[in-house]
């Protein structure tokens, strides 16, 4: 280790406020000002998938102990829950729409 960055999530366009590793290491959630939380693969620092909506800043995020689920909390007063990979959110989305088609 030389003390340069391994590497920059690029994307959020207004400050950061929180950032966590899920606990298999594969993926980092974010949050920001922007009213977003974003999902990043850890190890090539690519955007996976954005999550927007938030009615203010998004002020923390953090992971389920199985990696599963991501929480944020934003200063809307909401907490809400989120897919915490993108296999998870794809799995969301097609118990969603199994559901809309009934």
């Amino acid at each position: 280790a030389d003390g340069r960055p391994a590497g920059t999530l690029r994307g959020h366009t207004s400050q950061v406020t929180c950032a966590r590793f899920s606990p298999d290491g594969r993926h980092v959630a974010t949050s920001s000002t922007d009213q977003t939380m974003r999902v990043w693969d850890a190890a090539t620092c690519s955007p996976l998938y954005t999550v927007s909506g938030h009615a203010g800043a998004v002020w923390s995020v953090d992971y389920s102990p199985d990696g599963r689920t991501v929480l944020t909390s934003c200063s809307d007063g909401a907490v809400r829950l989120y897919p915490g990979s993108p296999e998870a959110l794809m799995h969301s989305a097609r118990a969603l729409l199994r559901r809309a088609a009934r």
